[in-house]
């Protein structure tokens, strides 16, 4: 996905990467900003970013390698908590080691009102999944 432009828009039949590709470009985005950039993950409804949707958004790119490629081995899966994703590894103990800032934040559409007065000045990216 090669974006110079204020809005793009993917639209496709089910199933062709339209979301993986998104994923995979702010992914990029924050590794190459040296993780100061986010990313949100923006659905229309709140019951479409419940957790389990969530904790497994980043699934096919965890078992393809993506994160691991992208972030050129520092991280190689990711774990959701309170809205937020984190990038995470297995440390040599077996135990999950979360990076201490998150990388992308879910919203719903619904709830922006929630949002309101809050500032999110790293968000350098929005993927407005399933919008029709």
């Amino acid at each position: 996905m090669n974006l110079n432009t204020t809005y793009a828009i993917s639209m496709g039949e089910r199933s062709r990467g339209k979301t993986y590709s998104a994923l995979c470009y702010g992914i990029k985005m924050v590794v190459e900003s040296n993780y100061k950039k986010q990313f949100a993950y923006l659905r229309r409804f709140k019951e479409d970013i419940i957790v389990p949707n969530c904790k497994t958004l980043f699934s096919s790119l965890e078992a393809n390698g993506e994160i691991a490629k992208l972030t050129k081995g520092e991280w190689n899966t990711v774990e959701y908590r309170a809205g937020c994703w984190y990038f995470a590894k297995e440390g040599s103990n077996g135990k999950l080691i979360k990076s201490k800032k998150a990388f992308a934040y879910a919203f719903a559409l619904r709830n922006f009102e929630h949002w309101k007065g809050l500032s999110f000045p790293n968000i350098s990216f929005v993927c407005f999944d399933e919008f029709i």
